[in-house]
């Protein structure tokens, strides 16, 4: 009886081992595909940041291109068709504001002999009226 006494512990011994051992490769197995679905979402947002920056990539390119193109033309003394236009506007704006000036100084000088041209024809006529008016007189 003891034999089997025996036994039968250490059978109840190697089935307490054999549910941990179990346990322990069930957690190991929940683990790993854990890990297999993170690693897909790394490699799907990694596969995302790649297309970003290949977008990125070109977007540089294109401005350097057209940097480098621009520079080039410059370099060899062509000049941007609109930096030509946008001068030329420039130069008739500033142009335009000195006549502008002209024209307004032109038209203060214009008013101030007008109101003193008028002051004096005002005041003439009222030196006539009051029969102060001797110019006529002698």
């Amino acid at each position: 009886m003891e034999s089997t006494n025996a036994r039968d512990i250490a059978l109840q011994r190697e089935l307490a081992s054999l549910k941990r051992i179990n346990s322990t490769v069930a957690t190991l197995s929940e683990t790993i595909k854990k890990t297999g679905s993170d690693i897909e979402s790394v490699k799907l947002a990694s596969d995302k940041s790649l297309q970003l920056i290949s977008k990125y990539g070109s977007i540089l390119r294109k401005a350097c291109s057209e940097q480098q193109i621009s520079d080039e033309m410059e370099e060899y003394g062509f000049e941007d068709p609109e930096e030509d236009e946008e001068e030329e506007l420039e130069r008739q704006i500033s142009t335009l504001d000195q006549v502008n000036v002209q024209l307004t100084e032109e038209l203060d000088r214009y008013k101030q002999k007008r109101t003193q041209g008028t002051s004096a024809d005002r005041a003439a006529k009222r030196r006539k009226e009051l029969g102060l008016d001797y110019s006529r007189t002698r």
